[in-house]
């Protein structure tokens, strides 16, 4: 979703068959913030990552060209991010936290494409849900993992 929001459309089948991105290995782990800006900056794009964990970024992704910001995100970073035409992607690590009526504790990554009313709209591409907002006053004190990608 973030590289659609810059006009670089990759189709499912396409993605599916990104090296990074393998059946066997999101069915272990799913993404963390490092794979997912490596596959990004694969795509010719400039990422930021803006995560206090190493262990969620890997070695591998700064090698690559990615540049990582070691402290929590928050509010002003995702906030700036829209303003400045980036479409930042961000780690909901709890569902049931975020989204009213949400079963699931689990982790989701969204990309934010807007802030209206006081509050950040995105595009959740999941299938099994086409969410907008997270309950009211999430993001204030939200600070997971942030990816923000721009064109070179």
């Amino acid at each position: 979703m973030a590289m659609r929001h810059h006009g670089v459309t990759v189709t499912e089948k396409g993605m599916e068959s990104h090296p990074l991105v393998t059946r066997e290995f999101l069915q272990k782990h799913g993404f963390n913030p490092g794979r997912l800006g490596r596959i990004a900056l694969s795509f010719g794009f400039r990422v930021t990552l803006i995560d206090a964990d190493p262990e969620g970024i890997g070695s591998t992704f700064t090698k690559e060209g990615g540049r990582w910001l070691k402290r929590d995100p928050n509010h002003r970073d995702l906030h700036d991010a829209l303003t400045s035409n980036i479409a930042p992607v961000a780690c909901i690590p709890n569902k049931r936290e975020a989204f009213a009526g949400s079963n699931s504790a689990g982790s989701h990554w969204v990309t934010l494409h807007s802030f209206e009313n006081g509050d950040f709209v995105f595009h959740d591409p999941a299938p099994w849900r086409k969410a907008t907002h997270c309950k009211p006053g999430y993001w204030k004190s939200w600070n997971c993992s942030a990816i923000l990608v721009s064109p070179k």
